[in-house]
């Protein structure tokens, strides 16, 4: 987590003193844990996003959408290959804002748990930092 968000606070630094206004925005930066397995995540917590949106912030519901690895084969094969057990190869978790209750309008959080999460969480990091859905 340092390293990215060093990364991110010196691009930062250099398009100032370039004279090009540029806000870090630190729920864009993506954080990660390089354990066994893997642990990464971007943006806001779950309960954040139910207290934004609670107090107006995005006018909206909020909702949790869970998925597995277990589709992946090379997350499945990595899992089983580096614990010599049998292990889940990983989840990952989005924290949606729901437009009318059941349709994602913006991913405020991911959350991902396997093999390749830390390389994976730039999939959600980049559309939190372009600011779109």
């Amino acid at each position: 987590m340092l390293a990215h968000a060093a990364s991110a606070q010196g691009i930062s630094a250099v398009e100032n003193m370039c004279g090009r206004p540029h806000e870090l925005n630190h729920l864009s930066v993506p954080a990660a844990c390089f354990t066994h397995p893997e642990v990464s995540f971007v943006g806001l917590t779950e309960d954040a996003a139910r207290e934004a949106a609670a107090a107006g912030g995005y006018g909206a519901q909020v909702g949790v959408v869970k998925t597995s690895f277990k589709a992946n084969s090379k997350a499945r094969r990595a899992s089983l290959a580096s614990m010599r057990c049998r292990v889940s190869p990983g989840f990952s978790s989005a924290v949606c804002v729901l437009e009318d209750g059941q349709t994602a309008r913006a991913t405020v959080r991911a959350s991902l748990l396997g093999v390749g999460g830390g390389t994976l969480v730039a999939g959600p990091a980049v559309p939190r930092r372009e600011r779109c859905s």
